[in-house]
C-alpha cells in the first residue's frame, strides 16, 4: 500500500524550512518548492480541486484527474518507492462553507483511488499569539498604513471571524477521527530545537535524508522569525504594489479561467494583468499615503490577554489530547 504523506501546515508554521531543508531532499516529494516544476507540484495542484483560492466546492472531476497523474508519475518515477510526500501549507485554509476543508477532500482521495493509499497528515502548530503577529508582519506588505491599532483591529477580526483557524485542540480531534491518531503527526514549532522534533518526522514520514541533532541545532541558532527584533516587536514590510496586483488576479482568475485550459495564453494575460493593475495599484497608494510608514508592531500584554480569551479553552484540550504541558510554550 502506497503512504501519501501530506504536510499540510499551518501557515507561519516553519512550513518553509520543511519544504526547503527536510521534504526536497527526499525522492518522492512532489510539492512544495522553488525549483519544483510546476507539474510536479502535486501539492498546489491538489489545492485547484478543492475550495481553495476562492472556489467554495470540491470539483470531483478534476480530483479524479489528480488522482490519474499522481498514479502516473508513481508508476513512472518513483515505481520503488511506497510513499510520496507533498506539501503545502495553504491546504490548510477554510472556505466560506467549510472550516477544515483538506480534510473531506483528503477523505475523497481515498475513496476515488484506484489502488490502495494510505493517507498521513503532519500539521504543525505555532502559540497563536506569535502566529498572528507573524502573519501581520508578512501581510504588511499589502497593508497601505500599518498601525499598532490596524494590528490590534487585525487580530481582533481575525479572531472573531476566523476562530477556527485558531482552535488547535478540533484541528487535531477532527484530522484523528478523519485519519486515525496513528496517522496523524502533531508538532509543535517552538520544539523545533529538540532533537525529537526532527525525530518524529523522519519516523513518521519515513524521511531518509535528515539528522534530527543537526536540524534542532540549525534551529536553535535561526532567529525564530527574520521579522522579529525580540519576543514583542516585529519589524513590517514596505508596500509591495505587484504583489498586491498579483493577489487581486489570482483571485478572479482561479475562479475564472482554470489553469488546465490554454495554460501558455493564460500565463501570459495573467502576467499582463498583473502589471498594468500593479501601475494603477501603485498610482493610488502613492496618492493616499500620508506622513511616515510605521516600520514596527508591539505584541503587548493587551493583546496578548485578548488573544488568550478566545484561545486558551482550546488550548487547555489540546495538552489533553498531546498528553502534556504547553503552556510554557506561549500557548494560552
Amino acid at each position: 500500500m502506497l503512504d501519501l504523506v501530506f504536510h499540510i501546515g499551518m501557515p507561519k508554521c516553519g512550513s518553509t524550512t520543511l519544504q526547503r531543508e527536510v521534504f526536497y531532499n527526499e525522492r518522492g516529494y512532489l510539492g512544495t518548492h522553488p525549483n519544483l516544476p510546476p507539474d510536479k507540484n502535486f501539492a498546489k495542484s491538489l489545492q485547484r480541486c478543492g475550495p481553495y483560492g476562492g472556489r467554495q466546492t470540491l470539483s470531483l472531476k478534476s480530483l479524479q484527474n489528480w488522482i490519474d497523474d499522481l498514479e502516473e508519475i508513481h508508476s513512472k518515477d518513483f515505481s520503488d518507492e511506497k510513499r510520496l510526500i507533498l506539501s503545502s501549507e495553504m491546504l490548510s485554509a477554510s472556505s466560506k462553507l467549510q472550516k477544515r476543508p483538506v480534510i473531506d477532500l483528503l477523505k475523497h482521495l481515498s475513496i476515488k483511488s484506484k489502488h490502495p493509499i494510505n493517507i498521513k497528515v503532519i500539521v504543525v502548530f505555532r502559540n497563536q499569539p506569535e502566529r498572528l503577529a507573524s502573519g501581520y508582519a508578512q501581510d504588511s506588505n499589502t497593508i497601505k498604513q500599518p498601525s499598532q491599532q490596524n494590528f490590534r483591529a487585525a487580530v481582533e477580526k481575525k479572531l472573531q471571524r476566523y476562530s477556527h483557524v485558531f482552535d488547535y485542540a478540533t484541528w487535531v480531534e477532527e484530522l484523528y477521527s478523519a485519519f486515525s491518531a496513528k496517522n496523524v503527526c502533531v508538532l509543535l514549532l517552538e520544539e523545533a530545537s529538540s532533537e525529537r522534533f526532527w525525530a518524529e518526522i523522519k519516523s513518521f514520514a519515513d524521511i531518509h535524508h535528515i539528522d534530527p541533532k543537526a536540524m534542532a541545532f540549525r534551529s536553535e541558532e535561526r532567529t525564530r522569525n527574520k521579522r522579529s527584533t525580540d519576543h514583542t516587536t516585529w519589524k513590517l514590510q514596505g508596500y509591495d504594489a505587484s504583489y498586491v496586483a498579483k493577489v487581486k488576479v489570482d483571485k478572479v482568475m482561479n475562479l475564472l479561467w482554470p489553469h488546465r485550459v490554454l495554460k501558455s495564453q493564460r500565463a501570459t494575460f495573467r502576467s499582463s494583468l498583473i502589471t498594468k493593475i500593479g501601475w494603477g495599484v501603485e498610482s493610488l497608494s502613492s496618492q493616499s499615503f500620508s506622513g511616515q510608514r510605521t516600520k514596527e508592531i508591539e505584541l503587548d500584554d493587551d493583546l496578548r490577554e485578548i488573544i488568550a480569551n478566545r484561545t486558551s479553552s482550546s488550548n487547555r484540550r489540546l495538552e489533553e489530547i498531546l498528553g502534556r504541558e504547553i503552556r510554557s510554550l506561549g500557548y494560552p
